[in-house]
């Protein structure tokens, strides 16, 4: 389980992530995907990675289904304040090779 500190700071750098990448975009101009979508988080944040690969989930799924378990991401998608496009049906997860462990 997160901390309190440890979800604000989580927080504070997923958005100071947000504003350097989407820095100028009106949040009602294009799709949904293009207003909301911030590919690669885990490329950009070291926080939201070490959350994905090393965090509470992960041991989750470790009791679930063992230990041969690789998380894996490429996108947060973000509902920000005064944003009116909707989400329209569609598939998040698929089937690909993992690379190797990320050293947690």
């Amino acid at each position: 389980m997160l901390s309190r500190v440890a979800l604000e700071a989580l927080v504070d750098d997923l958005q100071s992530h947000w504003d350097e990448v989407k820095s100028g975009h009106n949040v009602n101009e294009g799709t949904w995907l293009q207003a909301g979508l911030l590919p690669n988080i885990h490329h950009l944040s070291e926080r939201c990675r070490d959350l994905y690969w090393c965090g509470p989930v992960v041991d989750v799924a470790r009791d679930l289904i063992g230990s041969n378990v690789k998380a894996v991401t490429a996108q947060l998608t973000f509902k920000m304040p005064g944003m009116i496009q909707s989400v329209d049906f569609h598939q998040d997860n698929g089937c690909t090779q993992l690379p190797t462990d990320p050293s947690c």
